[in-house]
């Protein structure tokens, strides 16, 4: 969850400062990041955390935004929500990724299936 934090408060720092924007598939990226971790939280399972960044990376791609002109609070919501789901949620969610994407509807906002279609 700090990581998710974090990632907000740069992001809103950045867009806010005029200094080197974020590259702009950053909040889709911290959702395969807030996967992993949170998996890594709830299960000490290591390489279930990697199998899980690793089948995000292969089954959705990343919508480029503006960071620096779009409504960060928004763009990282999907990265946020997925970081503050509690332990029980992850479980429910097991490997079925649709499923961790369903807590924000924001997550259509930065986060397409690799055939391009939406979520």
């Amino acid at each position: 969850m700090r990581q998710v934090l974090a990632a907000t408060l740069a992001a809103a720092i950045v867009a806010c400062s005029g200094i080197e924007a974020l590259p702009e598939d950053q909040p889709c990226r911290d959702v395969g990041i807030s996967i992993a971790q949170r998996t890594m939280d709830c299960t000490s399972d290591e390489k279930l955390a990697r199998e899980r960044a690793d089948a995000f990376d292969e089954r959705y791609s990343c919508i480029d935004v503006d960071v620096a002109k779009d409504d960060v609070g928004n763009l990282y919501h999907c990265s946020s929500m997925v970081g503050g789901m509690t332990c029980g949620e992850v479980e429910k969610a097991g490997d079925d990724l649709d499923q961790w994407l369903t807590v924000s509807p924001a997550c259509g906002l930065v986060i397409r299936r690799a055939d391009g279609s939406p979520l």
